[in-house]
């Protein structure tokens, strides 16, 4: 006799880019990819770890793929939640005596540090611009390792389009000798305009409020970076 196959919950919610999509729960074969780099400090498994999560778990709505890193960082925790539980359990140390203790936080009240900018349009001059977008989970893996020896790495996967008065082109659609000589085109102005634009876009985070047991002071605490929501 064939065993029961148990229904999966599904549930429905909205990216902080505006995308609605619909995600399960983790089942067992998540818990076990995540439990294979639960103590991973490696920050390209920690990628991996969460894009194979979130790309098993999304139903419909979207790709994986083709979401931007703060909609999956944002969908991971909201799958997490939904999975292991709201509480989340980490050390804070108070910002008044500097004593450490253990801060429980519940991660279903997930958010944004910022607004999401207004326009993503960087002009470069008069007649030339560009449009800049998330870096995509898969642009973070890439670049995570290069940031510091080659920042133009970066660039090259915040670019979605280049346009003047007659054409918009995309960036993904240039063969990759045609991209180098436009970013080897670009001076230190336009970069810093470019990753400034980048900058706007905003982070997941976790707000809540504590008192710490040794002193009484009240601590703002402020949680970011998904290593907090591996436990």
């Amino acid at each position: 006799m064939a065993l029961p196959i148990l229904n999966t919950p599904e549930y429905e919610t909205m990216l902080p880019s505006g995308i609605s999509v619909v995600y399960r729960p983790f089942l067992v074969k998540e818990e076990k990819i995540m439990l294979t780099i639960k103590e991973s400090k490696n920050p390209k498994e920690i990628l991996k770890c969460m894009y194979n999560v979130v790309k098993n778990c999304l139903i419909s709505g979207a790709d994986a793929k083709d979401l931007g890193y703060n909609d999956v960082e944002h969908l991971f925790i909201l799958m997490r939640s939904r999975s292991v539980g709201e509480a989340v359990e980490i050390k804070h140390v108070c910002e008044h005596c500097g004593k450490e203790f253990p801060l429980s936080f519940d991660i279903s009240n997930v958010g944004l540090n910022k607004e999401y900018p207004k326009t993503n349009t960087v002009m470069l001059n008069e007649t030339v611009g560009v449009t800049v977008k998330p870096i995509s989970i898969v642009g973070m893996s890439q670049v995570i390792t290069k940031i510091e020896s080659d920042p133009l790495e970066v660039i090259n996967y915040v670019i979605e389009t280049v346009y003047t008065e007659e054409s918009v082109t995309k960036f993904d659609g240039l063969s990759e000798d045609e991209k180098r000589q436009f970013l080897e085109s670009l001076s230190l102005v336009h970069v810093k305009k470019i990753m400034s634009k980048f900058e706007e876009y905003p982070r997941c985070c976790i707000r809540a409020q504590s008192v710490c047991p040794h002193c009484g002071g009240t601590n703002e605490i402020l949680v970011e970076g998904i290593e907090n929501f591996f436990t």
